[in-house]
Formats: structure tokens, sequence, C-alpha cells
């Protein structure tokens, strides 16, 4: 399935030749949440960027999230303030809180592993 792409304004983390790059490539966007492949669900974390989505595997331990920018390091799970915030509508606190409500680990974008107990302590 073809997309046509477009960029916007209010995301000044995404550079504006990249809905050429797409145009020739067979994508489908998602808008919100989804499970792209059996026990993988993909989730909106808007923070570093509007577009900004982290990933949630289904692992025998518990939930694994890989947050990538959305969750950089320990001291943003342990504030739950964002460091480099892009997002003109400012939803990483939001977007923090809920990479932590699900994973179990947690795999920061500039941080080794993060652990979280059923408690919600974080190691």
């Amino acid at each position: 399935m073809s997309t046509r792409f477009s960029t916007t304004i209010d995301d000044p983390a995404t550079p504006r030749f990249l809905a050429d790059l797409l145009k020739a490539r067979d994508v489908t966007t998602i808008d919100g949440e989804a499970e792209v492949m059996p026990g993988v669900t993909l989730f909106p974390t808007p923070d570093h960027s509007p577009g900004q989505v982290s990933l949630q595997l289904e692992a025998d331990e518990g939930p694994v999230v890989l947050a990538a920018d959305a969750l950089k390091t320990a001291r943003e799970a342990l504030s739950g303030i964002p460091d480099m915030e892009i997002d003109p509508q400012k939803r990483g606190r939001a977007s923090i809180a809920e990479i932590l409500r699900r994973g179990r680990t947690i795999v920061p974008g500039h941080f080794p592993t993060i652990h979280r107990e059923v408690d919600g302590r974080l190691w």
C-alpha cells in the first residue's frame, strides 16, 4: 500500500526531504497504536519529535519497551521530565509515564537497560 507523505511545519526534527525519499517506497502509515507483528506493538511516544514511536515486545519475563529517544536516560525515568523535548505540544512527560507503565524492562535510547519492579521501583 503506497501512502502519500507530507511533512508538517510543527515537526522541526523531521527533515523536509523525507517525504520525497518515501514517495518511491511501499509504506504503510500508522496513526496511533498497532500490533505490527505478533507480540510487537508500536505505540506513539511524542517527545524528542512529534512522530516518535516506541515498541512493546511481549516476553516471558514481562513486557520489554524499546523506548528510543522518548526515554533516553535513567534520569528521565526517575524524574519523569524529558530532556531535549522538541514536540511543540510538550507530550514528553506523558510519553515517559506510558513507557514506564508498559515496560518491565525498558531499553532507553542512551542508557543501559532499566528494570521496573511490580511495585514501580526502577533499577
